[in-house]
């Protein structure tokens, strides 16, 4: 998965200095792009931002990942643009909180991977979002950053399901998830460093 890694300073002047704007801006538009309408669409965005505090807690799972409103709202629009304008079926995201729970509203994604990412309850968009029920969502890779309650409309569709377990909470946070996913075919779950 293509990423950034550094320090703090250094990650977030590259994140907003317009560059991943723009190719965000020009990435999977047609008509320069085609594709066989068989085809994975994918994008992958990793984020992590090193500090060099002695009071840094390295367990806190936001520990290095960027906040979504941190970043250059050029950016964040030309990534939601993106999501929503493209063939894009396929999306990663590792070590972004607090993004907005519309932000797959719209889109054509049915793979989603979710690591050290959280979702927050605001909407961007009030007026222009379409229905949350609509989102095609097939497959959804989690671990226990994610908040079960936020992922409610991305559910009702999903046939596998993939959760990364770090936390005794998830468990509890598990059986919610589990009555929200009525035609759930497949279900992995992987034990790590539990707590």
């Amino acid at each position: 998965m293509p990423g950034m890694i550094g320090y703090y300073d250094k990650v977030m002047s590259d994140l907003n200095d317009g560059s991943l704007a723009y190719i965000f801006r020009n990435l999977f538009r047609p008509p320069l792009y085609t594709h066989p309408a068989s085809s994975i669409c994918s994008l992958s965005l990793y984020l992590h931002r090193l500090s060099c505090h002695n009071d840094d807690d390295y367990h806190d799972p936001s520990y290095a990942a960027t906040h979504w409103l941190s970043m250059n709202p050029e950016l964040l629009q030309e990534f939601k643009a993106l999501l929503r304008e493209s063939d894009i079926t396929r999306l990663g995201l590792d070590g972004v909180f607090r993004i907005p729970v519309d932000i797959l509203w719209g889109t054509k994604i049915k793979h989603l991977y979710l690591q050290r990412v959280s979702i927050y309850p605001y909407c961007e968009n009030h007026d222009t979002a379409p229905d949350p029920e609509h989102i095609p969502l097939e497959s959804l890779d989690i671990d226990n950053c994610a908040s079960t309650t936020k992922l409610g409309p991305l559910l009702p569709s999903l046939t596998k399901l993939h959760v990364i377990i770090g936390k005794f909470t998830m468990f509890k946070r598990l059986d919610e998830l589990l009555s929200n996913t009525p035609i759930l075919q497949s279900l992995a779950l992987t034990l790590k460093d539990i707590g």
